[in-house]
């Protein structure tokens, strides 16, 4: 053979192997994505029935039909993709492979057209999805709105991984760089905590928390979750560390930088992909962190710890009635008594886990102090009894009197050994009925601020009952005016002084009381003895309401004479006779600026003024004008 032949031999045996290893490669690679798409099938079609049963679940669940329908164009498509992908020759492949998708979903609309709906995303837009679903009673119940709890999640995760990320570095630098006693056993030790099961930490953990008052917060989670984490990532990061070459910092500080610039400039830019990757860890760690959460949250919610709520209204209206039926001494004729969402009408007093503070205290006579606080406990299995007892003793500042009997106790002891012995059995609601009114104006201003401060330290739900105003309003979130057994309004003790809804609610919120003046607004006017008021957006019977804080002495306005001055502090009430009536005002001063028998003239500014109507409802925007 010539030296032609044999090299064209030798071409065409070369040919023929890179052919067949082609074809061998590409069926191994046939095979193997054949085999990858099979088993990734079910994991793929879980997430597209998790998918379909989004779009398509009604109340009561998902056809059955529906998903399998899915699955059948799922399956395919991914075989035809798998396909295409391996198809050498193929120009545009990722065009295709899109293509693909594109008649997957259009012959997935077509087929599951009519089961496509979007009401199950109605949660991202409505806050009370509970009362959506299931009806008015369970509204504001158990769930939380979305975006709160999306945000919430948010802080968490962000705030864990900025603590991680920084203590990380820190400490991995510090272990990589630096020799010290106990090195060795310090590394040991990081890598048997992050092997030891957190969720054997989980009572420990969370009756370390209890005592630190960090229960129900979002920085319990957070320190915990972090505490948890950070051995694993430091561990991490000094690897990084260690694969920095020790002569690139030394060169950095002969160069004349400081250890920290050398560090700063020069070390951290190098473990970057490592900072990185703690940090993206953390985050996720932080992010669908469940356990914790819930376990040091006690299902409540991070935002609201707890309200302190008061029924205020005059003697009669039904306030100690509301508190009994919440206590479950009473039991109500009609409607339901709901606890954390569920129906608690007949639950038996004991059973609630609520405590009530009585008018009279209520105190055994026949213990003493420290068995009176102890009683609640008998009925609960509990071997700390009489230190817990001792604790809330301590907390109310009756230490020193527990071997005393109630008869040897003044009115503001008795009232802490009760405050104490309703505390002590950790209850989910405190009752409190008009507590204060037995005692004398400096204890009771004393125990106002004490009472709230316990309160707000164990994150207690509080219901209070009280006729006295002054109570409420300064120990209240929210207040519910009552009067002959229905509620006038719900509010801020804020929104019932400024923004009074009815005529009754003005009047009993505030003293002095609401000035008010009746009469007949016609055109425009209120008028009486040659005297008027302009009036706005209301015509007919009404009442005008004006605070006394908010009536000035103006060279314009409503005529009259001084008749009373009346000293009472720090102010001064003076009350002037008009053609409208006697009028309130007030002017701060120790010295009364007026005398009896001075002329003056009243004014009001018009956003100041309240006009009901005939029926005692205030006229939202009607106000009056105060020019005669």
């Amino acid at each position: 053979m010539t030296p032609d032949q044999v090299e064209e031999k030798r071409t065409i045996k070369w040919q023929k192997a890179a052919i067949l290893s082609r074809r061998r490669r590409h069926w191994k690679l046939a095979a193997l994505t054949i085999f990858l798409s099979f088993v990734s099938i079910p994991i793929l079609l879980a997430y597209l029935w998790m998918i379909t049963i989004a779009f398509t679940a009604k109340t009561g669940g998902v056809e059955t039909a529906t998903l399998w329908i899915a699955a059948s164009i799922l399956t395919p498509t991914l075989i035809i993709y798998a396909v295409i992908h391996n198809i050498e020759d193929l120009p545009n492949k990722r065009r295709w492979g899109w293509v693909l998708i594109g008649v997957g979903f259009a012959i997935g609309a077509v087929l599951l057209w009519d089961e496509f709906h979007l009401r199950n995303f109605r949660f991202m837009i409505n806050p009370n999805l509970v009362e959506d679903i299931r009806g008015v009673a369970t509204a504001g119940g158990q769930f939380p709105w979305v975006w709160e709890a999306f945000f919430n999640s948010l802080f968490l995760a962000s705030v864990q991984t900025v603590i991680v990320v920084t203590v990380s570095s820190f400490a991995g630098y510090y272990l990589s760089r630096f020799a010290f006693t106990g090195r060795s056993l310090f590394l040991q030790s990081l890598l048997v905590l992050q092997a030891f099961p957190a969720i054997t930490l989980v009572i420990p953990i969370f009756l370390i928390v209890y005592w630190v008052g960090l229960v129900n917060t979002i920085y319990a989670p957070i320190l915990v979750i972090t505490a948890l984490e950070l051995p694993f990532f430091i561990f991490i990061m000094k690897g990084f560390f260690d694969a920095v070459p020790w002569d690139i910092e030394m060169s950095a500080m002969t160069d004349g930088a400081s250890r920290r610039q050398a560090f700063r400039m020069v070390i951290l830019p190098q473990v970057r992909v490592g900072l990185i990757a703690v940090g993206v860890f953390a985050f996720i760690k932080g992010w669908e962190e469940y356990v914790f959460v819930t376990g040091l949250t006690t299902g409540q919610s991070y935002t609201v710890m707890s309200t302190y709520l008061s029924l205020l209204g005059p003697s009669g209206c039904g306030k100690s009635t509301t508190l009994l039926m919440l206590a479950g001494i009473y039991l109500p004729t009609k409607g339901d008594i709901l606890f954390d969402g569920a129906i608690i009408n007949e639950v038996e007093a004991r059973d609630r886990n609520v405590s009530i503070v009585f008018q009279s205290y209520a105190l055994y006579p026949n213990m003493t102090a420290l068995q009176n606080i102890m009683f609640p406990l008998r009925f609960q299995p509990n071997s700390r009894g009489e230190e817990l007892a001792r604790e809330m003793a301590d907390l109310v500042q009756v230490g020193e009197l527990l071997e005393r009997k109630p008869s040897e106790l003044s009115g503001g002891q008795q009232q802490r050994v009760a405050l104490a012995r309703a505390l002590v059995k950790s209850p989910n609601l405190l009752l409190l009925d008009e507590p204060l009114s037995n005692l004398d104006a400096s204890l009771r201003l004393t125990m106002r601020a004490e009472i709230k401060r316990i309160t707000r330290k164990f994150n207690l739900t509080t219901v209070l009952v009280t006729h006295d105003q002054l109570e409420a309003t300064t120990m209240s979130d929210r207040v519910i005016v009552m009067n002959e057994g229905q509620i006038q309004q719900i509010g801020t003790p804020e929104s019932l002084y400024a923004q009074p809804k009815t005529l009754f609610v003005g009047s009993f919120i505030g003293s002095p009381p609401l000035n008010l003046i009746k009469g007949t607004a016609q055109d425009g006017r209120l008028s009486k003895d040659h005297q008027f008021l302009q009036i706005y957006g209301a015509d007919g019977e009404i009442t005008l309401g004006i605070r006394p804080e908010n009536l000035v002495v103006s060279e314009t306005g409503i005529p009259g004479e001084v008749s009373h001055v009346e000293p009472m502090g720090r102010e001064v009430l003076t009350t002037v006779h008009t053609a409208f009536g006697e009028l309130w005002f007030l002017e701060a001063g120790v010295q009364p600026r007026w005398e009896m028998g001075n002329q003056i003239k009243l004014n009001c500014r018009p956003q100041n003024t309240l006009i009901f109507d005939r029926t005692g409802i205030r006229i939202k925007g009607a106000c009056a004008k105060f020019d005669t």
